[in-house]
C-alpha cells in the first residue's frame, strides 16, 4: 500500500462572534525508529546549546500589556526564575534601583516611560550591575531599524512578540551563562 498525505478543512463563521477553523490531516505513517531518531537529535541539541536543568535567576520583567505580562510570567515561573513585574518603563527603573536583578526583559513601547529611555536610564545609574546586566528588549516589531534601536540605547538582544516559549527561555539562559555581558554586546547564536 502506499502512503499519502490528505487534508481537509472547515470554516465556521458567526457574525459578532468570530470565526472557527477546523483542519484534518492524514499523513504518511512513520516508522517508530525513524520518530524517535528525530526527537533524540533536538534533544541532543538543545542539550549541547543550553542546559535542561533550570538556572535560578531574579528577572525584571517590564510588560505594559496584562496578557503579555501573564502569559511570559507563566513561562519563566515554570522554568525557575523568580519573576518582578513592572508596567512600565519609570517603575522599571526605580524597582532596578531598589533590588537585584540578573536580567532584565524590557517591552520598547509603554506608556509613562519606553523602554528605550529606561534602558537609557539603567545603563546611566550608578548602581553597580547598571553596566553588566542583560537587557532584552520585547518587542512586535521585526524592522531592523527597532532591532538596531534597542542595541543603541545599551539594550544586549531582542525577542518578538508573540512569546515563543522555546526561544525566550534559551535567550535568557545564553545571555545568563555569560561573563559579565556589555551594555551593547549583541546576542548570537539564537534567532529572535
Amino acid at each position: 500500500t502506499q502512503s499519502r498525505s490528505s487534508a481537509a478543512s472547515d470554516v465556521y463563521k458567526r457574525q459578532g462572534v468570530g470565526s472557527l477553523f477546523t483542519f484534518e490531516l492524514t499523513l504518511p505513517k512513520k516508522e517508530l525508529t525513524e520518530v524517535t531518531s528525530n526527537v533524540d537529535m533536538t534533544l541532543q541539541w538543545q542539550q549541547s546549546h543550553y542546559s535542561l536543568q533550570s538556572i535560578k535567576a531574579k528577572i525584571l520583567l517590564v510588560e505594559d500589556t496584562d496578557i503579555n505580562l501573564e502569559i511570559a510570567t507563566v513561562i519563566l515561573e515554570e522554568h525557575g526564575f523568580e519573576v518582578t513585574p513592572a508596567i512600565n518603563g519609570q517603575q522599571a527603573v526605580d524597582k532596578f534601583k531598589e533590588n537585584e536583578y540578573d536580567l532584565v526583559l524590557m517591552d520598547c513601547l509603554m506608556p509613562v516611560m519606553d523602554g528605550y529611555q529606561a534602558a537609557r536610564e539603567i545603563r546611566n545609574s550608578d548602581i553597580n550591575n547598571a553596566q553588566s546586566i542583560p537587557i532584552i528588549a520585547l518587542t512586535a516589531s521585526a524592522l531592523q531599524e527597532t532591532k538596531q534601536k534597542c542595541l543603541e540605547v545599551g539594550m544586549n538582544d531582542f525577542l518578538s512578540k508573540p512569546f515563543d516559549t522555546f526561544l525566550i527561555v534559551n535567550k535568557i539562559k545564553y545571555w545568563l551563562m555569560q561573563e559579565k555581558p556589555r551594555a551593547n554586546q549583541q546576542g548570537v547564536g539564537i534567532n529572535s
